[in-house]
C-alpha cells in the first residue's frame, strides 16, 4: 500500500503523519510512504531524518490570499506527484500546505482520508471533509461535529513516545544532567507560543529554585537568555531549543507545563503526564482552549489563560500539584485512560479496506502491460 501524506508544516501537523507511517511500515503489508510539503527545516528533521520520504509540493505561506494565490501552483504539482507516484491512499495533515495534493486527490479519484487532531475542527479540514473518505479525529466532539465519513479513533502518537513509561529513569536523568530521586517539570511552549511561557517561567524561577528541576523546551530564539536566567535563580535545569528524543523527556517528568497543541496532549496523555496548560490565546478559532478545557474535564489536565499566568500563578500551579502526590497519581491515570493507544492500527485497518474496495470497483485492465511509476526524489 503506497501512502502519500499531503502537508505538515508545524510539528503538530507532522507527528501524528509520522507516526502513522512508521506504523504503517512496520505492520503492513508492503507500504510505503512519502511526505509532500514545504520541505521546511522542522519538516525535514521530523521526516526526513527519521528515514521516510519527503518532497517539496509548495511553499510555505502567510495570510488567505498568500495561500490562494499559491494554490493553483501547489494543485499542478499535486496533480503531476500523484500521476508519478500513484498512491493509494493520500492523507490530509490538515493546514494549508494540505490543500494542493488533497485538491490533486479529489480530482484524480484517489482516496483522501483526513487527519483531525483538535477538537475544534480546522478550516482545511472543514473545507475537504466533504470529499473525504474518511476524517480520522482525535476527539470525539470533532467527530460529531463534522458528522459524515468522520470516526473518533484518536490520534497516533510515535512508538517511541508510546513506549516512554518504560524509560529508564536513571539512564535519562544522566542524559539530562539532572538529579532521578528528585521531581521534574517539563516545559515546552510550541513553535509558535514559546516566548511568553519562557518569560514567565524565569520570573518564577526564584520561587522554583531547590524544590523542582525543569526541563525546558525554549524554541530558538530564548534559548541563551533561559538557561542564563536558571543558572542565576540557582534551578537545576536542562535548557534546549529543540529536543530530539522526547520520550526521554516524558519518560522523566513528573509533569507538563505547555501550550494546548493537539499533538502534545495525545503525546502526554500516551505518556501518562498531568499537565497545566496554557492555550495559544492567537490560535486559529481559538482551537488551543477547547483543547485544553477538554483535558480539564478529562480531570488529567489544568487549563489557565496566558493573561492569567503569571509568575505568581505559575509557581502556585507547579507547586501546587508537586506537594499533592495523591492529585498527581489520580491526573497520571486519568491521562492514560485518555490515550488512544490503538489509533494508528485502528486507521491503517480502515485505510486496508479502503484500498480492498477501490481495488474491487476498478475493473481488471488486460492487454497492456504495468509499468513502474517514475521514482519520486528527496526535495523534487
Amino acid at each position: 500500500m503506497k501512502l502519500l501524506f499531503a502537508g505538515g508544516v508545524t510539528g503538530g501537523h507532522i507527528g501524528p503523519g509520522v507516526a502513522l507511517a512508521e506504523f504503517a511500515i512496520e505492520n503492513g503489508t508492503d507500504c510505503r510512504a512519502l511526505f509532500a510539503s514545504v520541505a521546511n527545516e522542522i519538516e525535514e528533521r521530523m521526516i526526513a531524518r527519521r528515514g521516510l520520504e519527503l518532497v517539496r509540493i509548495t511553499g510555505r505561506t502567510r495570510g488567505a490570499a498568500a495561500a490562494a494565490m499559491a494554490l493553483p501552483a501547489a494543485l499542478l504539482r499535486g496533480r503531476k506527484l500523484l500521476k508519478r507516484y500513484r498512491p493509494d491512499v493520500v492523507i490530509g495533515l490538515g493546514a494549508g500546505a494540505s490543500l494542493g495534493t488533497a485538491a490533486a486527490a479529489i480530482i484524480r479519484r484517489t482516496p483522501l482520508v483526513l487527519l483531525e487532531q483538535n477538537i475544534v475542527p480546522g478550516r482545511t479540514n472543514r473545507l475537504l471533509g466533504g470529499r473525504a473518505a474518511a476524517i480520522f479525529c482525535q476527539w470525539q466532539e470533532a467527530a460529531d461535529e463534522l458528522g459524515g465519513n468522520a470516526l473518533f479513533t484518536g490520534s497516533p502518537v510515535r512508538k517511541e513516545i508510546a513506549q516512554s513509561r518504560d524509560v529508564d529513569r536513571a539512564d535519562a536523568c544522566r542524559l539530562f544532567g539532572l538529579d532521578p530521586d528528585r521531581p521534574i517539570l517539563l516545559v515546552m511552549g510550541g513553535s509558535q507560543g514559546a516566548s511568553p511561557i519562557n518569560a514567565v517561567m524565569l520570573a518564577a524561577a526564584h520561587r522554583l529554585a531547590g524544590r523542582i528541576q525543569i526541563i525546558h523546551l525554549t524554541g530558538s530564539n530564548d534559548l541563551d537568555r533561559v538557561t542564563a536566567g536558571y543558572r542565576d535563580a540557582d534551578v537545576e535545569a536542562h535548557v534546549t531549543g529543540f529536543f530530539e528524543t522526547m520520550h526521554l523527556a516524558y519518560g522523566v517528568a513528573d509533569m507538563a507545563l505547555a501550550r494546548a497543541g493537539a499533538t502534545s496532549i495525545a503525546e502526554f496523555a500516551a505518556a501518562g503526564l498531568p499537565a497545566i496548560l496554557v492555550p495559544y490565546p492567537h490560535a486559529r478559532d481559538d482551537h488551543q482552549r477547547a483543547n485544553a478545557r477538554a483535558v480539564e474535564q478529562q480531570q488529567w489536565g489544568v487549563s489557565v489563560d496566558q493573561d492569567d499566568l503569571t509568575a505568581d500563578r505559575a509557581a502556585e500551579l507547579i507547586l501546587g500539584l508537586l506537594d499533592d502526590d495523591e492529585r498527581r497519581r489520580a491526573m497520571a491515570a486519568n491521562a492514560r485512560q485518555a490515550a488512544r493507544d490503538d489509533a494508528a492500527s485502528l486507521i491503517l485497518e480502515h485505510l486496508g479496506r479502503l484500498v480492498d474496495q477501490r481495488a474491487d470497483a476498478v475493473p481488471a485492465v488486460t492487454g497492456r502491460k504495468e509499468t513502474q511509476s517514475d521514482p519520486v526524489h528527496h526535495r523534487a
